[in-house]
Formats: C-alpha cells, structure tokens, sequence
C-alpha cells in the first residue's frame, strides 16, 4: 500500500508583499508564502512600521486565530486573508 501524498504547502498562507488595500495585487510576484506564525509577524511588523489600520485588524485576527489553537486543524479566520 502507497504511502499518503503530503502536500508540503499545506497550512501556509498567501502574504501579499504590497496590500490590497494599497494598490498590491494577487500576482505570483506579490505573493509570498508564509507560515501562520510568520503571517502574522509580518502584519505586527507592518503596523508598528506604518501604523496601518488594516495590518493592526489582521495582526489581531490572525493571533486570536492562533492563540485558539485552530491552526492544528488548518480552519481559516473570518475575513479571507490568503
């Protein structure tokens, strides 16, 4: 009997370099993969840089989401972030 596939991006989130909401797209070029930890650092990171409300509302979404301890069953949060 095979062994089951393993999809090895599983449970890795599409970071848009440049957000949406400033004009970034969904092109290969301004999507990077990160681990939901990663994701959200990445947004803490903005918000302190920048002060942007939108980085603050996914940094806080996405820590909720991983302090539920969600992450082990791969459900996604709310708003689509990926």
């Amino acid at each position: 009997m095979p062994a089951a596939a393993v999809n090895l991006l599983e449970g890795f989130h599409k970071h848009h370099i440049v957000p949406k909401h400033l004009g970034g797209d969904d092109s290969p070029s301004n999507l990077v993969l990160l681990h939901p930890y990663d994701h959200a650092i990445a947004h803490f990171v903005r918000w302190k840089m920048y002060g942007t409300h939108g980085d603050a509302w996914a940094f806080n979404r996405l820590k909720a989401w991983l302090d539920s301890g969600d992450i082990v069953t791969g459900k996604q949060i709310g708003r689509a972030h990926v």
